[in-house]
């Protein structure tokens, strides 16, 4: 293992560490806007403390009806968004923002829709994929998991942003 590949997983380990300057290429190659949906401030820190470590600053949205407002002022590349929020939860912001984009001038900017949530039941990922999510993250999640999931959103991004 090269000195890279350790201090890579000795900062995967630590959140406390800073991680080293090399992950602001995997920013530049892949500019993004990102919000975060979620009720919960703990979770939410853990989903900006991963997003920061790649290099990028993420709005925040305490919940459903936030995120919904702050993407009908300023387009989004990806939402990562809790499933279970009171007042409106994942699946209804998912649905809202779809029928939103279609009602809209926004027709060809389609933000990326990741659900995180523990439940990971069958039934769950079908309501998630039938609201209009193009991705499922169970938790806990990880450095390792969130960036993943942003290559896959960043193929399917980076096809439309040629197109347009």
């Amino acid at each position: 293992m090269s000195m890279n590949e350790n201090q890579e997983d000795l900062f995967a380990s630590d959140p406390s560490i800073p991680l080293p300057h090399t992950t602001a290429s995997f920013t530049k190659k892949r500019p993004l806007r990102i919000l975060v949906a979620d009720d919960n401030a703990i979770n939410r820190n853990v989903v900006q403390t991963i997003l920061d470590r790649l290099g990028y600053q993420p709005i925040e949205a305490s919940g459903g009806e936030k995120a919904m407002g702050l993407l009908k002022k300023e387009p989004f590349d990806i939402l990562f968004i809790d499933i279970d929020m009171p007042e409106m939860d994942g699946v209804e912001l998912a649905q809202a923002l779809r029928e939103h984009v279609k009602s809209s001038t926004m027709g060809s900017n389609k933000t990326e829709i990741i659900a995180i949530t523990a439940n990971v039941s069958p039934e769950t990922k079908l309501r998630c994929k039938l609201a209009g999510m193009d991705g499922f993250l169970e938790k806990p999640i990880d450095q390792d998991r969130v960036k993943n999931q942003l290559l896959k959103s960043w193929r399917r991004i980076k096809t439309r942003r040629s197109r347009s």
